[in-house]
C-alpha cells in the first residue's frame, strides 16, 4: 500500500525496481495520510513503474480489498511467505487473509 500521493509520485521510478525480489506483487491504492489526491497518482502508478523497469512477472493493481483477499487466497499455498507492507489500513489485510484461508479450508 503506497503511502501518500506526493511520495508515490516522487518515488515512482524507484518503486519500479524496489520489488525485484518478489515473485508476485499486488498493489493497493494509496493511503493518503491526510493528503489531497494528485490526479493520475494511485497504486497503479507503482504497478506501471514495476512493469516498465522492474523484474516482477506477476504484478497487478487491486484497489478493492475484498477482491485482493480473494486474489491472494487463490495464489498463496502452504509454505509461501506473504508480506503486507504500507503505512495505512493495510495492517487489516493480514488477519483478513488468514481468516479467509481458514474459512476456505473449513477451519
Amino acid at each position: 500500500q503506497p503511502h501518500r500521493y506526493s511520495r508515490t509520485q516522487a518515488l515512482a521510478a524507484e518503486f519500479g525496481r524496489a520489488f525485484d525480489s518478489a515473485d508476485i506483487l499486488r498493489v493497493m491504492d494509496v493511503f493518503p495520510a491526510g493528503e489531497t489526491p494528485i490526479p493520475g497518482v494511485s497504486g497503479k502508478t507503482v504497478v506501471e513503474a514495476v512493469r516498465h523497469t522492474g523484474n516482477v512477472l506477476d504484478v497487478a493493481y487491486v484497489p478493492n480489498r475484498k477482491k485482493l483477499i480473494e486474489d491472494l487466497c487463490g495464489i498463496c499455498r502452504p509454505g509461501d511467505l506473504l508480506i503486507t507492507q504500507g503505512a495505512g489500513d493495510v495492517t487489516a489485510m493480514g488477519p483478513a487473509f488468514i481468516a479467509a484461508m481458514r474459512e476456505r479450508e473449513g477451519r
